[in-house]
């Protein structure tokens, strides 16, 4: 059983050719001021986990790592022997499509959207913080104007 799991895992490997050269790297922080954190970092490390799982996980990263520069680089024209039918393609964007689309969002929100409750909370505080100021600061220019102008 482990070792039908662990070959069905090759895949995985596979796809960190195509996201290695797709996805653009961005660093996120530094750790210690010299190891950059990026924000594909996580999915290596993951990757890294998986590969010293167990010796036998070695061969099957192995394997996969080749299959998925075969396919990236169109090595032997594998491409053109592996793909998805168009009609295949066609019936799954039909079937799957409605299910993940959402309608666009009638309104935006003045207040940016974080991404748990805790973070809007807080951006909902900052924003009437930033009233609450410019409001404060208004009054005071008032006053300032009115006390300025001599009344007769």
């Amino acid at each position: 059983m482990h070792v039908i799991f662990s070959f069905s895992l090759a895949p995985i490997f596979a796809f960190f050719v195509p996201f290695y050269h797709s996805i653009p790297r961005i660093q996120v922080t530094q750790v210690l001021g010299q190891f950059a954190v990026t924000n594909k970092s996580l999915v290596y490390l993951i990757g890294l986990q998986l590969l010293l799982s167990s010796p036998f996980m070695w061969i099957i990263a192995l394997s996969g790592l080749i299959s998925g520069m075969f396919y990236f680089y169109n090595m032997f024209q594998i491409q053109n022997i592996i793909f998805i039918p168009s009609w295949l393609a066609r019936t799954s964007s039909f079937i799957l499509e409605p299910l993940f689309s959402s309608a666009e969002p009638t309104h935006e929100s003045s207040v940016g959207m974080g991404a748990t409750l805790d973070i809007q909370r807080q951006q909902r505080m900052d924003l009437l913080d930033q009233q609450m100021l410019i409001s404060q600061f208004s009054q005071a220019r008032r006053r300032e104007r009115q006390q300025v102008i001599p009344t007769m």
